[in-house]
């Protein structure tokens, strides 16, 4: 645990050592122009739970909901909504191309024959 002096964050009142907001609430300002009553809007909006899979996950902590932006766009505009990390890695995964996803459903709908190792 960090040494010094202990201060509350001014939008979140975790404690931190960081003067006046914690590094969660600096990276949500940096990366999308949101504070933390942004994200609890988003959270509460959202039920709690993942826009895509539909899991319930805490707003804080391990396994909290992470924000998920369109990587095209900068600020609070490219914020779709929020995920859990499974799926919020899925979407990496295919570069958040709709055409990658679409090909995984249609592998997933038909799948090629699996008798090809018989010959």
């Amino acid at each position: 645990m960090p040494k010094g002096p202990w201060h509350h964050c001014w939008y979140c009142g975790e404690m931190t050592t960081e003067k006046s907001v914690c590094e969660r609430c600096m990276r949500l300002y940096r990366e999308y122009g949101i504070n933390e009553s942004h994200y609890q809007w988003l959270y509460e909006r959202q039920g709690g739970a993942c826009a895509i899979c539909g899991e319930i996950h805490p707003a804080k902590g391990p396994g909290k909901l992470v924000v998920d932006h369109d990587h095209t766009r900068r600020g609070h505009a490219a914020i779709r909504g929020l995920l859990c990390q499974r799926c919020n890695q899925s979407l990496g995964v295919f570069g958040d191309a709709v055409e990658g996803i679409q090909k995984v459903l249609d592998y997933l709908r038909k799948p090629p024959p699996f008798d090809w190792w018989l010959d």
